[in-house]
């Protein structure tokens, strides 16, 4: 606790840092603000939240929040995968 808020140490990159817990309610717009700037990908968003925020299962609701970004969405490519089997 400092200053009345909640803060959890973790190493992020091989740098110590001191990340503030957040609350239920500003998950989503922390989410927004760091992904929709750059629509960069699970990894680096991943990254730019965990140098100053925590939260219990990050890693899955920023893979979630990603995942249905739909300008993200329109973006990629296709994936196409060959049912051509060997025998």
């Amino acid at each position: 606790m400092e200053n009345g808020l909640l803060y959890h140490s973790d190493q992020v990159l091989g740098q110590k840092v001191e990340q503030l817990c957040l609350p239920r309610n500003r998950i989503g717009e922390i989410c927004h603000l760091a992904h929709d700037t750059y629509h960069q990908g699970i990894k680096r968003t991943n990254e730019r939240i965990r140098f100053n925020f925590y939260w219990d299962g990050m890693s899955k609701t920023i893979k979630n929040y990603v995942n249905q970004c739909h300008e993200c969405q329109l973006k990629a490519t296709a994936v196409v995968k060959d049912r051509y089997l060997f025998r």
